[in-house]
């Protein structure tokens, strides 16, 4: 499963592999970020779907970050969950704090999870 089996490793080789893994494990949460920011980029309108008439049950768009992040499409979370094995509702949060990152704290979102 691993490169590298722990029972071969000193302590200090462990302590190593720990920093090392928890890097690749941040960098990858970061990756999943940007991608989910870009996932409400490409769910940001309806297209082909505005007849002019709105119905219950209906798409629609709504704004999942804070004041001044796009709307997305509101079914985009639970497609996206379903990949991501997480509700529907964990899924609105991490697009919202994606949004929230990239729209509202963008020096935040530029020192790191915009790479």
């Amino acid at each position: 499963m691993f490169e590298i089996d722990p029972a071969d490793l000193d302590p200090d080789a462990v302590l190593r592999d720990v920093v090392e893994a928890r890097a690749v494990a941040e960098s990858a949460e970061v990756r999943i970020l940007c991608d989910v920011a870009r996932w409400a980029d490409l769910h940001s309108r309806l297209d082909g779907t505005d007849c002019g008439v709105s119905l219950p049950g209906m798409e629609r768009l709504v704004r999942l970050g804070g004041e001044g992040t796009p709307q997305v499409a509101e079914f985009a979370c639970a497609e996206l969950g379903a990949v991501l094995a997480m509700s529907p509702y964990a899924a609105r949060a991490l697009i919202e704090d994606a949004l929230d990152l990239r729209h509202r704290l963008p020096r935040l979102w530029g020192s790191g999870a915009g790479r």
